[in-house]
């Protein structure tokens, strides 16, 4: 860990730096829970949205109103004061080239890419004055569930957004998007791209790396099928997230490939002491380690009772 993150306690949006004209471009399960929160809030004036799929349109009419859709990408963003580029990462560069493009120089542009060494690659590439109003920020808010007819307005309740400014951002830019986040209920946390790429690595890209393949032996064994009629809540507890959309996670996956590949290997070395306990039949070391698990999720568990019992910062 290269980082201490910190968190942020500020103003609520409207009393730092009101935007009138919030652009959603993307309208999946974060684009349109994003919509939903910004009209259940009245944070924003005016909310303008755009997905290149019509069905994601037809929802967003749905949910925010017709007069919420925009006819283009260009026409979402134009006259926007902040755009939110809610694609997904490997989709991100082609789309914030088009946002620079049609947005007004003063608008702030940010994103919700789960990776963000890949988001920087393309930030690095900018101009000094496009890049310092590129906010890159992570709501650690999905689920197993795709797309907008799972969007929900309290989706980001309680829940952590992690900014990851680069050297070019700028500082009162910054303030204005965990501003944001923070007036729809989110709890703030700063941290350089590199330490967020290793923490989410850690604790959200490897853990689905894992259902995956467990998931899919499974698949592959002729007997999985029947195996899994039968299996219980600790089945269906620890496979949720595999059911997870498969193509946005290989891009994940690709995206953050150096943090995971050296998780994948500490999490090898644990299932060879696993294993080599097993054949040797060593109780006492299969229960020193399942111990040493028990402890990792008591405190885990105690860290999300104290966050959600603390008011948002």
């Amino acid at each position: 860990m290269t980082t201490v993150f910190s968190t942020t306690a500020a103003e609520p949006l409207g009393a730092h730096n009101p935007k009138q004209c919030v652009a959603v471009i993307g309208y999946g399960l974060i684009g349109g829970s994003i919509g939903l929160a910004l009209q259940a809030t009245g944070l924003a004036r005016q909310i303008r949205v755009w997905d290149p799929q019509e069905a994601a349109r037809q929802v967003a009419a749905e949910q925010l109103g017709a007069g919420s859709v925009a006819d283009s990408l260009q026409a979402a963003v134009a006259g926007a004061d902040l755009v939110l580029i809610t694609v997904p990462t490997m989709a991100f560069a082609a789309v914030l080239q088009q946002v620079l493009a049609a947005a007004k120089p003063s608008a702030l542009v940010s994103d919700v890419a789960s990776v963000k060494g890949a988001i920087m690659e393309v930030l690095d590439q900018l101009p000094p004055e496009q890049r310092a109003r590129v906010v890159p920020a992570h709501p650690i808010a999905g689920s197993e569930q795709s797309g907008a007819s799972h969007a929900k307005a309290d989706l980001f309740w309680q829940r952590q957004v992690i900014v990851t400014p680069s050297a070019g951002t700028a500082a009162q830019h910054v303030l204005v998007i965990e501003h944001f986040w923070q007036a729809l209920g989110a709890r703030v946390v700063t941290m350089t791209p590199q330490a967020h790429d290793e923490v989410f690595s850690a604790v959200s890209h490897l853990p689905h790396l894992i259902a995956f393949a467990y998931l899919g032996g499974l698949a592959s064994a002729s007997t999985g099928h029947d195996y899994t009629a039968m299996a219980g809540p600790g089945f269906h507890d620890f496979t949720r997230i595999a059911g997870a959309n498969p193509a946005l996670w290989a891009d994940i996956c690709v995206a953050n490939q150096q943090a995971l590949v050296r998780d994948l290997e500490g999490f090898k070395s644990q299932i060879d002491q696993l294993s080599k306990a097993l054949v040797q039949g060593d109780r006492s070391a299969l229960t020193a380690h399942f111990a040493a698990a028990k402890t990792m999720r008591s405190a885990y568990e105690s860290c999300v009772h104290q966050r959600m019992q603390a008011k948002p910062n």
